[in-house]
């Protein structure tokens, strides 16, 4: 049993090694072309050129930013796979107050929450990216997102314990996107109707709670809102 530990360990040391070369190539040997592209677009604006011309050149700027904003989260990604739980005690209320102040929508806080035993950033970025899905995609007159806590709770016939529950008044998922949704740089065919997006908070959540060694999943139905539900280290 011991041998079959430290062979785990060790493979999950490997692809951790990886990972990380592959986000150093990324956020470095990337970037150097896309640069270039900037740069030489940069000169094209100043030339003399047409209106459809010029409509292109800036269209070139604003694909060369994307890029880089993807970038910077494949680098995110990285980073997340590395993390795990620490012995630090952090206050998911205090943090969730935090983020409130910073959207807008109504984000209540239902009973008690428990201190978490995880990385503090972590877990901000968790609970920012989960809170601000459930706003965006919302048509409410008054948008809300309540977080509770449930020792037990029951997921398609399914005990879940321990788990945070981020329960949103938005236009709810369809089961056929279940996985969909967190996957990646991918965002619902409507999703533009909603504003800007990446397609990169779930999969970073998902990510993020995976590392602690939870489970991440949801209820949801269309036009009657989502339940995130996952589970952290207790403090």
């Amino acid at each position: 049993m011991a041998d079959k530990s430290k062979q785990a360990a060790a493979l999950a040391l490997a692809r951790s090694a990886r990972t990380e070369t592959f986000a150093d190539i990324a956020s470095h040997d990337l970037r150097e072309p896309l640069r270039g592209i900037a740069i030489n677009a940069q000169f094209l604006r100043e030339e003399p050129l047409s209106e459809a011309a010029q409509a292109r050149v800036e269209r070139m700027l604003t694909l060369t930013r994307r890029m880089e904003e993807m970038i910077d989260d494949l680098h995110t990604l990285s980073q997340l796979e590395r993390v795990q739980a620490t012995d630090d005690s952090v206050d998911s209320v205090a943090i969730i107050a935090s983020i409130g102040e910073q959207l807008d929508g109504d984000v209540r806080v239902v009973g008690p929450l428990p201190h978490v035993r995880a990385d503090r950033t972590s877990v901000t970025v968790l609970l920012k990216a989960v809170i601000q899905n459930g706003l965006l995609y919302n048509d409410a007159p008054q948008k809300l997102v309540e977080i509770s806590f449930a020792r037990e709770v029951d997921v398609d016939g399914r005990q879940v314990t321990n788990a945070f529950c981020v329960k949103d008044n938005g236009i709810g998922i369809n089961e056929l996107d279940r996985e969909y949704i967190f996957r990646f740089f991918r965002r619902l065919p409507n999703s533009d109707t909603y504003g800007p997006g990446r397609g990169t908070g779930l999969a970073f959540s998902r990510k993020i709670v995976e590392s602690h060694g939870g489970e991440m999943t949801f209820t949801s139905a269309q036009g009657d809102g989502t339940t995130f539900l996952f589970q952290l280290p207790l403090a």
